[in-house]
């Protein structure tokens, strides 16, 4: 999959209603690494939840023993919305392959505004 084909597909298809699942994600999640990250990032576990109280729209967590990447359904039931979060989730994946750590440091901030540049989603 290319670049290309992600911002069609956000483009064309973005505003659509989607379902999250782990399903949904490990796709994505394929497409995305081959398309923005050069396959080079490990596959984590997936995880699918509801927290309509909570701030976030996912979350990455990362340590020696798991990756693990996890979805708020609520905030991501919009095709382009979910794709943003797995992009920004993906990031911190690679944040914490290159350094050991994770956060909105400037280092992500500069990759996240990159991506939600090319892509017109709020990475």
């Amino acid at each position: 999959m290319t670049p290309e084909y992600v911002w069609e597909h956000i483009t064309t298809r973005g505003d659509e209603a989607v379902e999250p699942s782990v399903a949904l994600m490990r796709h994505w999640f394929r497409v995305l690494n081959t398309a923005e990250f050069g396959t080079a990032l490990p596959t984590p576990k997936f995880q699918v939840y509801e927290d309509f109280d909570a701030k976030e729209c996912g979350w990455c967590e990362c340590d020696e023993n798991s990756l693990l990447i996890r979805v708020n359904a609520p905030f991501n039931r919009e095709r382009g919305q979910f794709l943003a979060t797995m992009m920004h989730e993906m990031l911190h994946l690679m944040q914490y392959g290159l350094t050991g750590d994770m956060g909105h440091d400037e280092w992500f901030n500069d990759r996240a505004m990159f991506l939600s540049y090319k892509y017109g989603v709020d990475v």
